[in-house]
């Protein structure tokens, strides 16, 4: 009985793990709040599940087309993205950790052990590989719980983009 117990807690452990998406120190650079610079918006490369999204879809803004983004920080350390040729510009808060920067769309959490979770996460992760080319790396979590009862879903990608030659 006591095996069994054992097993069925491991099993559960082993099925509800999941690691994060993490950005190795040796493949990037830091950014600062002095970054200024201009990325395609289709990425060169990508990582993860569901790897189609521009970086403007990224960042949650739908129906825009543009070549290209151009990013930097403000004054109050905000990150800002500026496209459709710098007409429009949105800012995001986020901190700097590490070496890179993370910003929080959502991260809600409600739990009460064992009974009942929920989660809807959407964070962004931005730094720099050694050839300057940007790496954003997403997570996003949204499931729940009630007791035995789970559903949701969850997973990360990684997306380079290439920086946009200067004239």
């Amino acid at each position: 009985m006591k095996n069994d117990i054992t097993l069925i807690i491991l099993t559960f452990l082993i099925l509800s793990s999941c690691t994060g998406l993490k950005i190795k120190r040796a493949d990037f650079k830091p950014i600062d709040k002095t970054f200024n610079s201009s990325f395609y918006n289709v990425p060169s490369k990508t990582k993860g599940h569901y790897p189609d999204s521009t970086m403007l879809e990224v960042f949650e803004i739908f129906q825009v087309r543009s070549d290209s983004i151009n990013l930097s920080f403000n004054n109050s350390g905000q990150l800002q993205i500026s496209f459709d040729k710098n007409s429009q510009t949105k800012s995001f808060d986020g901190k700097f950790k590490k070496g890179y920067f993370q910003i929080y769309f959502r991260n809600k959490k409600t739990i009460i052990p064992i009974f009942y979770s929920k989660r809807d996460i959407y964070r962004l992760r931005l730094a720099l590989t050694k050839d300057n080319e940007l790496i954003i790396a997403n997570k996003w979590a949204r499931d729940g719980n009630i007791f035995i009862l789970a559903g949701g879903a969850s997973g990360h990608r990684k997306y380079y983009f290439k920086q946009t030659r200067t004239k």
